[in-house]
Order: C-alpha cells, then sequence, then structure tokens
C-alpha cells in the first residue's frame, strides 16, 4: 500500500510563490532593469557607474527569470498532481474508500429541473432548443428514447439536499412496470450524468458508453463516511441506545449517493445486533440509458443489485457496530419473495466486496457465495428466493416489545413516567378493544369445524376472560352459534359478533346510517334517536361507567390524548379503566341526533357525558361547544376551549381548536382576535390552513378595518387578549422525547404511535422511517 510520500527517484517539486512574493520579484526585476538601462544612456557616465548600470540590468533580469521559471515548476506541479489524482482514481475506481461527491450550489440546469412541472417535457424542450450544453446527457437521452411520448410519465422533482441526487415526485403505485422502470431509469440518467461530468480528466475522452460502465462501477463510491451521517466528532456507533441505532441506520441509507433511487424498509433486533432491510432493486428494462440489449441490461442489473446490496449493509457493520445485516432485495411490491436475500457479517462483506470489483461481473459473473441466496432463470435474471431472515422476524420473535401497552399492567419505567405521566405500562394505552383482540386471536387458531367443539372451547376462553366487555363477547358468540345465528364455518361473521356484535352496536350502526342517507323522514330519523337512547338507557341507569374512589372511567382517541390526561392528572391515585367506544360514540351520536332536530337542551346532557368521560378530548369539548353555541352560551364556549388548548401535544387537536375559537370569536364580535386565531391556524400546516385561509380571507373583505397581525408579534397580540399561545416545538419535544425513552425500553408499539404524532408537528425523513422500523410490519 502506498504510504502517500513520493518515491526517492521523485524529484520534490518547487513550492511555487505566494501572490505577494510574485508581485516583490516582478517589481524589483523590473525597477533594476530601468534604472540601469537610464543609467547607460547618459552621455557622461564613469567606469564605475556604468559597472552599476550593467549590475542593475542584470540582477533585474535574474529576478525575472526566477519568476518566470517559477511559474513553470508551479504548472508542472499541479500536472504532477492532476496526474497522480487521477491515477489514483483509475486504479481505486471501483474501491469503496472514495469519499461520495460532496453537495454543491445548484446549477442553471438544476433549478431548471426543481422549477419544471413535468421534467420529461423540460428536457425535451432544451433538446429540441440546443439549450442543454450538457453532451452526455443529451447523448444518453437521445439513445435510450426515455424523452419519447408515453414512456417517462410527467413529473415534478428536486435534487435531494442530503445526497445531491434527483427525487421525483410521482404517485409511483399508480404507474405500470413498464412506466416506473422508466420512470426510475430518467431519474437515474441525470445523476449518472452528474457523476460523468464528474470524472477525472485523464476519463473524459472515453466514450458514453464506457463512461456509464465507470460510473456503475464506482457504486461502492456512494458510501458516505462517518462525518457524513454519524454525530459530530463520532467515528464510529458501537454501544449505542436502541433508538439511536435506528435513527442513524436511516440517516446512512438517506446520506447514501446512488445513482438509482434506494427505498428502503427496515428493522432492528438488538437482542441479536442484527438489522433486517427489505429494499428494491431496478429490473433491467431501467438500464436502458446504457444499452438497448436485453441480455446486457440484466448483466448491469445483476451488478448493480450486489453493489447497491453491499452499500446498504456497509455503515450498519463497519460504522455502527451492528453484528449482522439481513439485505432483501425485490423488484416490486407485488411478490412476496425476494429476488436476492443476503446475510453479512464483516468477514461476507469483504468478501463480497473484492468480488464486486471483479470485471466479469457486469457481463457474465455472480459471486456464489453461502451469503447469498439467488436462483438465475433461463435469460439470467433472478427468481424469487427464500429470504434468510424476513422484516417482521423480530416481532415474531419478540411479540411482547411490540404488544400493545394496554395489556402491560407492570412498572413503567422512570424517564417513561417523567415524560407521560404514565405509573404503568397500561397507561400508555387508549384501545379499550385490545384485551377482546387479544382473546380473540387466541382461540381464533384452534376453531375447529365443530360446532359444539367451538361452543367449548369460547366458553372455556370466556371462564378465563378477565373483563366484562371481554365475557360478554365470548357470551354473544356463543349465544350465535347455539342459536344457528352465525356458522362457525364463518370466522369473519364470528369476528364481528366477537368485537362489536352488541344491541347498542347495532342501534349505533343504525344511527350512523340514518345520518348518511340522504333522504330520511323526521319521523324516521326520531324512531332511530330513541332507539339509540333507549339501549344506552340501562347502562347510564346502572352507573356502570361512574367513578368511585378506587376507580375513573375514561375513554381516549390516541396515544396523544391519553398522556394529556396522565399529564393534567398525574396527583389521581385511582385506577384507569377504558370506557368501550360503543359507549362514547352512542352518547356523541346522541348529542348530534338532538342537535339536529333542535333539541339543545337534551343534547347538552349527552355532550356533558362525553366529556366527563374523555375530559381532555378535542372532539367531546366541540360536541359540547357546538350545544352551547346553540344556547347562545358562546362565551362559555370560548372559554372552555382556552382552557382546554394548553393541556393538548397533537397537533390535529390544537388546529381545530384554534379554528373553532376564531369563528367563536367572531361571533362575540372580537375579530382582530379571530384574525390572530386564524393566522396562528396557519402556522401549523394542516388540514384546516386550507379553510382557515378562505375563511381568514373572507372575514378581512366583509370588515376592512381588519389587518393580520405581524408574525413577529402574534404571540404577543394572543397573550395579551388571554389567548392561549401555543409553543409547538414544546410539544415536539415531549412527543419525540417519550417516544425515544419507549423505543430504548422496548416498547415498540407506543413509540411508533408516539413518532407519528411528533411527525405531525415537524417531519423528518430518518425519523419516519425510525418509526416504519417500530411497527413490526406484522
Amino acid at each position: 500500500m502506498s504510504s502517500g510520500l513520493p518515491s526517492s527517484s521523485t524529484p520534490s517539486p518547487k513550492r511555487p510563490y505566494n501572490a505577494f512574493e510574485k508581485l516583490i520579484f516582478f517589481v524589483l526585476g523590473t525597477m533594476s532593469i530601468l534604472v540601469g538601462l537610464s543609467q547607460l544612456v547618459e552621455l557622461h557616465v564613469s567606469d564605475k557607474l556604468l559597472i552599476q548600470a550593467l549590475l542593475l540590468i542584470a540582477f533585474g533580469i535574474v529576478l525575472l527569470a526566477i519568476l518566470i521559471r517559477n511559474k513553470k515548476s508551479a504548472n508542472q506541479t499541479a500536472a504532477l498532481s492532476d496526474s497522480t489524482d487521477q491515477n489514483d482514481s483509475v486504479n481505486h475506481s471501483s474501491g469503496i474508500f472514495i469519499q461520495a461527491p460532496t453537495s454543491r450550489n445548484s446549477s442553471a440546469f438544476d433549478l431548471t429541473m426543481s422549477r419544471s412541472n413535468n421534467i420529461p417535457a423540460s428536457l425535451k424542450d432544451l433538446v429540441d432548443t440546443g439549450q442543454l450544453q450538457r453532451p452526455e446527457l443529451q447523448e444518453i437521452l437521445a439513445t435510450s428514447g426515455l424523452l419519447a411520448p408515453h414512456r417517462a410519465p410527467a413529473t415534478k422533482g428536486y435534487k435531494f439536499p442530503k445526497n445531491q441526487r434527483y427525487w421525483f415526485n410521482a404517485q409511483t403505485s399508480d404507474f405500470t412496470e413498464d412506466q416506473y422502470n422508466d420512470f426510475i431509469a430518467l431519474e437515474a440518467t441525470l445523476n449518472l450524468a452528474d457523476d460523468m461530468e464528474a470524472l477525472p480528466a485523464n476519463q473524459k475522452s472515453l466514450t458514453v458508453q464506457q463512461k456509464i460502465l465507470i460510473t456503475l462501477r464506482n457504486t461502492l463510491n456512494a458510501i458516505p463516511q462517518p462525518s457524513e451521517y454519524l454525530p459530530a466528532g463520532k467515528t464510529s456507533l458501537n454501544g449505542a441506545t436502541d433508538w439511536d441505532t435506528r435513527y442513524y441506520a436511516a440517516n446512512y441509507f438517506d446520506t447514501l449517493h446512488l445513482p438509482f433511487r434506494q427505498p428502503i424498509l427496515f428493522t432492528y433486533d438488538e437482542e441479536v445486533s442484527t438489522i433486517i432491510i427489505d429494499a428494491k432493486t431496478p429490473a433491467p428494462r431501467a438500464f436502458c440509458f446504457a444499452t438497448s440489449e436485453k441480455n446486457t441490461q440484466i448483466s448491469y442489473a445483476r451488478a448493480y443489485a450486489l453493489r447497491a446490496a453491499i452499500t446498504l449493509a456497509y455503515g450498519p457493520l463497519k460504522h455502527q457496530g451492528i453484528a449482522r445485516v439481513v439485505v432483501n432485495q425485490f423488484m416490486n411490491e407485488n411478490i412476496s419473495h425476494p429476488l436476492l436475500s443476503y446475510d453479512f457479517d464483516l468477514k461476507a462483506l469483504e468478501h463480497l466486496i473484492s468480488e464486486s470489483q471483479d470485471p466479469s461481473v457486469d457481463t457474465t459473473g455472480f459471486p456464489q457465495q453461502s451469503c447469498i441466496r439467488y436462483s438465475l432463470d433461463e435469460e439470467g435474471w433472478f427468481t424469487p428466493v427464500e429470504p434468510f431472515e424476513e422484516l417482521n422476524d423480530p416481532a415474531k420473535k419478540h411479540p411482547l416489545l411490540y404488544a400493545s401497552a394496554e395489556t402491560r399492567t407492570e412498572e413503567a419505567p422512570q424517564e417513561i413516567r417523567e415524560i407521560t405521566g404514565a405509573k404503568r405500562i397500561s397507561d400508555l394505552g387508549f384501545r379499550e378493544d385490545s384485551n377482546r383482540i387479544d382473546a380473540w386471536n387466541a382461540v381464533i387458531s384452534q376453531l375447529s369445524d365443530s360446532t359444539a367443539d367451538a361452543v367449548a372451547l369460547f366458553r372455556g376462553a370466556q371462564a378465563s376472560a378477565t373483563d366484562t366487555a371481554t365475557m360478554e363477547a365470548f357470551s354473544r358468540v356463543i349465544q350465535a352459534l347455539v342459536s344457528g345465528e352465525a356458522d362457525v364455518g364463518d370466522k369473519r361473521e364470528l369476528a364481528h359478533i366477537f368485537m362489536s356484535g352488541s344491541e347498542l352496536d347495532a342501534a349505533i350502526a343504525h344511527m350512523n346510517e340514518v345520518f348518511d342517507a340522504e333522504d330520511i323522514s323526521i319521523e324516521a330519523f326520531t324512531a332511530s334517536m330513541k332507539a339509540l337512547e333507549a339501549k344506552l338507557e340501562p347502562i347510564v341507569s346502572l352507573g356502570i361507567y361512574l367513578d368511585d374512589t378506587d376507580s375513573v372511567y375514561r375513554y381516549f382517541d390516541s396515544i396523544a390524548d391519553r398522556i394529556d390526561y396522565n399529564r393534567a392528572f398525574s396527583s389521581d391515585p385511582r385506577t384507569v379503566i377504558l370506557v368501550p367506544d360503543a359507549y362514547y360514540n352512542a352518547n356523541a351520536l346522541l348529542v348530534r341526533a338532538y342537535n339536529q332536530v333542535d333539541k339543545p337542551e337534551k343534547a347538552l346532557a349527552f355532550a356533558e357525558e362525553c366529556v366527563r368521560i374523555a375530559p381532555l378530548n378535542t372532539d367531546a369539548f366541540l360536541y359540547k361547544d357546538r350545544v352551547l353555541q346553540d344556547l347562545s352560551r358562546n362565551a362559555e364556549a370560548a372559554k372552555n376551549i382556552c382552557e382546554l388548548i394548553p393541556h393538548q401535544l397533537r397537533q390535529y387537536d390544537i388546529a381545530l381548536l384554534y379554528y373553532r375559537l376564531a369563528y367563536l370569536e367572531w361571533r362575540l364580535g372580537r375579530g382582530d382576535i379571530a384574525v390572530a386565531c386564524y393566522q396562528q391556524v396557519l402556522r401549523m400546516n394542516t388540514e384546516y390552513s386550507q379553510p382557515a385561509q378562505q375563511e381568514l380571507s373572507d372575514l378581512m373583505k366583509t370588515d376592512p378595518a381588519l389587518v393580520t397581525i405581524d408574525e413577529s408579534r402574534l404571540d404577543e397580540f394572543l397573550e395579551t387578549h388571554g389567548i392561549p399561545v401555543d409553543n409547538q416545538k414544546a410539544r415536539y419535544d415531549i412527543l419525540l422525547s417519550a417516544a425515544i425513552a419507549c423505543t430504548n425500553n422496548k416498547l415498540y408499539t407506543p413509540a411508533s404511535f408516539l413518532t407519528r404524532q411528533a411527525l405531525a408537528i415537524k417531519f423528518d425523513d430518518e425519523i419516519e422511517s425510525v418509526r416504519l422500523s417500530l411497527t413490526g410490519f406484522i
């Protein structure tokens, strides 16, 4: 290996003079010559002055000669440096230790592409008008036919800042297979054009086909350096937390400088230090930019798949201390098995790096190693194989880590308790039906075709159930089987009866149908409303869900809603029991129904019950809010919303509350506050942004005296007028900190829910990849 020093036979080049030194040499040399010449032209000059003049001229000539020689030496040094760089580039053009190109300022071409509504059409326009001025790209576009009608679909796109790769925006799930291949081929063409233009000088004279092959062989150059994706100052990440391992793996994958887009899903099994990756690999047709010959396309696609898999495994193995990386490569989402499966450890990685440099890989060869599973058809392309591991294997092996929080009764870890207010892990739960789901899944696989056996199975499960709702659910299924209402072979119908087959559920379903009906008589509407109320009345009369000294009965619609409650009522020692969704939904429907028939006093009773069992739930408050509006109690409604806002974590809820508050403030004659509330909604970029913008515009048209508030003064204005000021960053930090704490404590399902809520406030590609890795893909 080269030491990096020149050999003893290589002369050390002189250091080029800097600009100041060059100026001194030039001035002294020129002045010496001019002074000497001025003395020579005098008529009467002594011998001494003559000698002095000649010496000055000689001295000036020497200085200028030195300056000229130094310039040549500098040029030779630059040439030597260029030559050395070129040789290194040739010798290591397929090596993995060359850093990926750094980001550069956007060129006019990049800006043209980013501002185009149809990139294929914009490229054709540049070609047709002779304004492309990128000869390699122009030749590829001409020979590949990618700009022909009905090839690459119309799309927008931009350069992804992190890896300086083009990324086209389109709903690719709507494409045919050929359209998708042409789509990614055009995307890769632009990326390869950048890479070809960055080739060293000694490769500039190669043909475009040769340059394409070189850039494809240089795929391993796409491996980012640790400084590009690890924390500042870190060169490795051994011993990282569960969250950090996932996050920096996602960061690594997003930093890869590959010519083709590389969509992946991954998961992580900390117990065995294994990352499992499902990745897409381009089909042979996607290499139409390189050749029209099918066999060559297949060879290029095979070689690319190998090198891309190596790049995916390299960072986690080399820089993150992961012991094993499994890479499964699929050509599309429509097959259940991968085309290739790799089982990498460091030794296997080094072997495949070496084999990937063999020129035969680009023609007919492919490594035959125990760490790769693949099979070839008659044309030499891959056919599906069994993977070494599947993406959902960790969740299958460790079901408790991916279990819902509702079933976990153990004490919550301290850091989770501090952030979320949860005393037990189950205090992160919000789904009342989780116990029923688990109970049903535990018995359904044992269900036989015998009705008698099924009834016995369900009776046994009923006897072991620990909550009333599950006992009642098994009782319904048993009754349906015994009466003949349901067939033992119809598992879907049995599941429906078990999960939502109560009389109250049926009344709710009918009321929803009535609301959705386009033409319904007032008599039919009232009958359905009364029927629902009748099914709810026995539950209310018995006080089944009334709080007592030991328990409180609550409804939540999200993990954020649950944490809002935990944090606000942390001093309440009573156990929280989740109210069935049907009970809350029945009350909410009756609020709407009595509002519909203009009976707000009746509606208010049901709205109050919604708020009692869901005391910080936005929807529950807004049911009551609407009733108060109908009772002309707008000030009370606005006050309730202002009291609720500071408790909310979820972006959707905060935006909805400000949106509703804007309307109430307008009703109260406070147009300036309404304007401020609408502006607050617009800060949040939710589904309420568009209607808020429209209503704000309409409001200001009707009242010319109203003006928008300067963004820098908006918080101060809201606070001055008694409107709570939202802190998006604080909410984001709470949600993300809770997600990280849950991840590091192996509570993956709550972690994925919390991550989703944080992403609604501020989206991040890497954190979204982490969220997906936490779902278990079951």
